[in-house]
């Protein structure tokens, strides 16, 4: 009985067809190709910098489940390679400061009291987006490195600043200042891209402490 029980699962198995029986888990699919992009970046540091750009939108996967671009974990053991997450963190910070932007800018009669602390709240997460830029640079060259630690600068000190006219609920300050902490952002990305190693507008706009 034992051996007719077994026989019969390996016809089902073999039934089933190659494709389903032998189908590897997401989870392996995309850590693979996670294994592999480390491997591709040691080429340059524009190298590094292109596969960047390519793992995060040349696969759906990783940009699908924003939990696991949230994870810090190892690669061996399902994480992302150095600087993708990061990355992406500029990116979800810059929409979201966007939004933020945005809805100021239309809504500001409105806005009570407690949104406006919600902002301030966000500050204090938005602060981390320049740590994040200085992350993704270390697969930059040395000038663009250096670039991106002014950008880095500026934009952690603007945070601080701004942090006063959110509190004072003044929203044209907030506005100015708004679309300076805005160009710091697309001044780092404008670098990534190789696109320019020296910031034209760093050193513009900011508020003093």
């Amino acid at each position: 009985f034992i051996m007719v029980a077994r026989r019969s699962a390996v016809f089902l198995a073999c039934a089933a067809g190659s494709a389903a029986a032998f189908s590897v888990p997401p989870s392996m699919q995309l850590r693979g190709s996670r294994t592999d992009v480390a491997v591709d970046c040691s080429a340059s540091p524009l190298g590094r910098r292109q596969m960047l750009g390519a793992t995060l939108f040349g696969t759906g996967a990783i940009l699908v489940n924003p939990q696991v671009a949230s994870a810090r974990k190892e690669v061996s053991d399902g994480g992302l390679p150095p600087g993708i997450a990061e990355y992406m963190g500029v990116v979800k910070a810059k929409k979201q400061w966007t939004q933020i932007g945005k809805r100021v800018a239309e809504g500001h009669a409105e806005m009570p009291a407690e949104e406006w602390t919600n902002i301030q709240g966000f500050l204090r997460k938005f602060y981390d987006t320049g740590k994040e830029m200085e992350e993704v640079s270390n697969a930059f060259s040395n000038d663009e490195r250096k670039a991106v630690a002014e950008v880095a600068k500026g934009f952690k000190k603007a945070v601080k600043a701004i942090d006063k006219p959110a509190k004072e609920k003044d929203w044209e300050a907030f506005m100015t200042q708004h679309a300076q902490l805005l160009a710091y952002i697309e001044d780092f990305q404008d670098i990534r891209a190789g696109k320019k190693k020296e910031v034209k507008s760093s050193q513009n706009g900011v508020v003093d402490l």
